[in-house]
């Protein structure tokens, strides 16, 4: 396959498959510093920068555990924003580079036809599809969790049908008990939320709430919570949970859970050690899926993310100006920070990309480290919780001001609006 093609009219479409924290971003990047210099090349040619997402909304997802017991925080006006609503700012400047968003679902690519199969599913006719070229690709498409509650499973409706149905159980006093699957993060925010909520806190002289509500447990497949964390900040994880009326057990993995998909009654959920445990409501917040099902096999890795140039963020062996960028890659550890440091070495290697096609140009690669020291925040409820940045510990009150007041939902404008670029 040749390194270099045409750049004629018809190609001239930047096709980002996702637009949620990656594909947002990377649109945000181009508009702001690769569009004027394509606005003013000397060719004159017209560009197409081209999102595609089975959402029209973009959610903030760090907010979830907060969503799933209560909206005062977090509102669904202000976690779900609309695509669109970001990118009105580009549309007075550029002339010969403009946005389209679609609403639909990329089913499969073809390298060599250098094309993307996507069914629309604004029609609501899941027989609409359409070929549609690329000039640059850019995969994005994240990942999933297995459940609504914690992820886009589709269009944002279905997120937030579930957050009020589970609101709404939660508010009938009905969940008296509660098993939630997974010490990452999310599990422990989620346990912790629903604690507060429920059991109120301990008192200043005591372990555990006074008079609990609700009988919760977390559980963790590993020896402790937290993984990225140190042993003493998943200890305090622990006592913080406790405080809550949050029951822990390690060294068990959930294998099955019956009528799992029943939102309302008795659900038995089977640990791996022969345990079972009697739960109202069942949340699983453990094993993220990479939304790469409609990619050749051969570009995945073992776990089905995109097998990604670590460096340049390429995608090598697929045809020129093929990138990934996001949770979906397999170049770093995934999340939002992982992120920030992608985005400014994948738009400067397109860019020169674009420039050594267009003007016969060849410019230096920027190249990805992956930042692999402890960095994380996890809030236990609105006050407390527990987190490091770049190796050194944060106190409770820090966390509760970074992300426990509001899980940084004043944030989202840096990837819904681009402010962060």
């Amino acid at each position: 396959m040749s390194s270099k093609t045409s750049a004629a009219a018809s190609d001239r479409s930047v096709v980002i498959l996702g637009a949620s924290f990656a594909g947002q971003s990377a649109a945000h990047y181009i508009f702001k510093h690769v569009a004027p210099a394509l606005e003013a090349h000397p060719s004159g040619a017209s560009w197409k920068i081209h999102l595609i997402d089975p959402s029209t909304h973009f959610w903030w997802r760090p907010s979830a555990p907060r969503s799933i017991v209560t909206g005062d925080t977090v509102p669904h006006e202000k976690a779900f924003i609309p695509i669109t609503e970001g990118f009105k700012q580009y549309a007075s400047s550029f002339t010969r580079v403009k946005l389209e968003v679609t609403h639909g679902e990329c089913t499969s690519v073809d390298f060599d036809a250098r094309t993307v199969k996507v069914k629309n599913l604004a029609s609501g006719r899941s027989s609409d599809a359409e070929t549609v070229p690329y000039y640059a690709l850019i995969i994005a498409s994240g990942t999933r969790t297995p459940t609504p509650l914690t992820s886009l499973q589709g269009n944002y409706t279905t997120s937030i049908t579930a957050l009020d149905e589970m609101r709404t159980l939660l508010a009938s006093g009905k969940a008296k008990e509660i098993v939630i699957g997974g010490g990452g993060p999310v599990g422990v925010e989620t346990a912790g939320e629903l604690g507060e909520k429920l059991n109120g806190a301990a008192g200043f002289f005591s372990s555990t709430p006074a008079n609990p509500k609700a009988k919760i447990t977390l559980v963790v497949g590993g020896d402790k919570m937290l993984p990225i964390l140190r042993q003493s900040l998943s200890e305090k994880a622990e006592k913080l949970l406790r405080r809550v009326g949050v029951n822990v057990i390690y060294g068990a993995r959930i294998t099955s859970v019956d009528n799992e998909a029943s939102l309302e009654g008795k659900k038995t959920v089977h640990l791996d050690n022969g345990k079972i445990l009697s739960a109202d409501v069942y949340i699983p917040a453990v094993g993220t899926k990479p939304n790469s099902e409609y990619l050749p096999s051969s570009m995945l890795d073992s776990k089905g993310y995109v097998t990604v140039n670590a460096k340049t963020l390429r995608i090598d062996n697929v045809g020129p100006r093929v990138y990934c960028v996001g949770d979906v890659g397999n170049y770093s550890r995934g999340g939002v920070m992982a992120l920030y440091d992608a985005i400014p070495v994948f738009a400067t290697n397109f860019a020169n990309d674009l420039w050594e096609d267009l003007d016969n140009k060849k410019s230096q690669d920027k190249q990805f480290t992956s930042n692999l020291s402890e960095t994380q925040v996890v809030p236990v409820g609105k006050d407390k919780g527990v987190g490091a940045f770049n190796g050194w510990q944060l106190p409770s009150f820090a966390v509760s001001m970074i992300k426990g007041k509001d899980y940084m939902l004043s944030m989202t404008g840096q990837i819904a609006h681009g402010t962060k670029w």
